[in-house]
């Protein structure tokens, strides 16, 4: 009886370890590594863009810089709306990589 007990303890560690690796390398794989892959894949394919920042990437200071600029109630509400959007295709970006997801944007 209590050799069951020592098995089934054996096997429940193992069981815990083997998931307190898995959850840590499939976080990575989810925030880094598949984002980098996809990048690699489309800048191989000719496509141009930013280069891939973990979370937030350009989202933050592009947000400050487009609150900073007035805006009239004649003006083109894009910048405002979606700067992040509207500062890539400006600048000529074909794809953009936000939350994890590319998305090409044709001009």
């Amino acid at each position: 009886m209590e050799i069951m007990s020592i098995q089934y303890r054996w096997v429940a560690s193992c069981c815990g370890v083997a998931m307190a690796m898995l959850v840590p390398w499939k976080m990575l794989e989810w925030a880094w590594f598949k984002p980098k892959r996809l990048e690699k894949y489309l800048r191989q394919q000719g496509l141009n863009g930013t280069s891939y920042k973990p979370l937030f990437g350009d989202t933050k200071a592009i947000m400050t810089a487009t609150q900073l600029q007035p805006m009239n109630l004649s003006d083109d509400i894009m910048p405002r709306v979606m700067p992040f959007v509207h500062t890539a295709i400006q600048t000529y970006v074909f794809f953009i990589i936000s939350s994890h997801v590319p998305a090409i944007a044709f001009k």
